[in-house]
């Protein structure tokens, strides 16, 4: 049998309807586990998701019992111009994000924005910048990460001014 040694860092995502399928994950070849999704509210912040159970899944304690970073993916594929018009609610997914983080000595936040364009370039940019700040300042060593389209057709990411903030771009 042959023995592979992680000399990279490899990202998983776990979509919560998935089960059980974790007791098959290599857990030696994964350097990242992504908890998919806390999809987010628009008008609040909060998850919308009711299968969503960072808290209390499996597949995340099997990671961290494995040594895998696990990480929080967090959705929005729709009504973007308004959550990012609303600072009271990213105020509220932040505070969420680093308190569930914290409850399970997470890594960190992907950001799994789709559907965005080029109107919503300023705001999604500062609400990065926010999260990251507060994100990096309330769990030092923690990570934010972005989903990025493989060709950014409508300029939607202002790649200059969210690297600063940005730990990973996953393309």
């Amino acid at each position: 049998q042959m023995v592979c040694n992680l000399e990279k860092r490899v990202f998983g995502w776990h979509p919560y309807w998935m089960g059980t399928v974790y007791n098959n994950y290599q857990w030696n070849l994964l350097s990242d586990l992504c908890y998919f999704d806390y999809a987010v509210s628009p008008n609040t912040g909060n998850n919308t998701n009711a299968s969503y159970a960072w808290t209390t899944s499996a597949a995340v304690t099997a990671a961290i019992n494995n040594g895998v970073d696990v990480h929080i993916c967090a959705t929005l594929f729709g009504s973007h111009s308004t959550f990012l018009s609303n600072s009271t609610a990213q105020q509220t997914f932040i505070n969420n994000m680093i308190s569930q983080l914290q409850a399970r000595g997470g890594k960190g936040v992907n950001i799994d924005f789709e559907g965005m364009g080029s109107a919503n370039t300023a705001a999604f940019t500062s609400f990065m910048q926010n999260l990251s700040t507060q994100l990096h300042a309330a769990i030092p060593g923690s990570e934010l990460s972005v989903a990025l389209y493989a060709v950014d057709w409508s300029n939607t990411f202002d790649i200059p001014a969210l690297t600063p903030y940005v730990d990973l771009s996953i393309i």
